[in-house]
C-alpha cells in the first residue's frame, strides 16, 4: 500500500539519544518585516537579529540551503487577531513563536518525490527542504 501523499512538515517523534521528544521549544520571533507565510512544522533559521526589547532571537522561513535552527512548534496568541493560530504572514506586527531546537531532535517529514524517490539507504540521511 502506498503511502499516503498528506504534507504535514517537520514534526519531532524522539530525540537523538532515543528517548521521546520531551516538548521543549525556545521563545523566538518572527518579526513584522517579514511577510513571508510561515507555519507550524516548517524550518526556521535565526536572522541574526531579536525583538525591539532584546528578549528573543528572530527566525525566518529557512530556504533548502539554510541551516536549520529548529522547526516552527505553535504561536503565541495575537491579541488583535485571535484568528491567527497557525501562522505569521502578512501581517504587520511582531509575532512570538514556540520554536523546536532542530540541534538533537529527530524530525519526520513527507518526501516529495520531484525527481526521484528516496532509496532505503536514504533513511536517516540529511536533505533538502522544498519550500511550498
Amino acid at each position: 500500500m502506498a503511502n499516503a501523499n498528506a504534507p504535514f512538515g517537520f514534526r519531532p517523534i524522539s530525540m537523538l539519544d532515543g528517548s521521546p521528544y520531551n516538548g521543549a521549544t525556545i521563545k523566538c520571533v518572527i518579526l513584522g518585516a517579514d511577510t513571508t507565510n510561515t507555519f507550524v512544522g516548517d524550518a526556521v533559521k535565526l536572522n541574526g537579529t531579536g525583538d525591539a526589547l532584546g528578549l528573543y532571537p528572530s527566525v525566518v522561513q529557512a530556504a533548502a540551503t539554510n541551516a536549520v535552527f529548529g522547526v516552527v512548534a505553535s504561536f503565541d496568541p495575537e491579541p488583535s487577531d485571535l484568528s491567527l493560530q497557525y501562522a505569521k504572514g502578512a501581517q504587520t506586527t511582531d509575532r512570538l513563536v514556540n520554536v523546536i531546537p532542530a540541534l538533537d531532535v529527530i524530525f519526520e517529514v513527507q518526501e516529495d518525490s520531484d525527481a526521484s524517490n528516496l532509496a532505503t539507504t536514504d533513511i536517516g540521511e540529511a536533505c533538502d527542504i522544498v519550500v511550498g
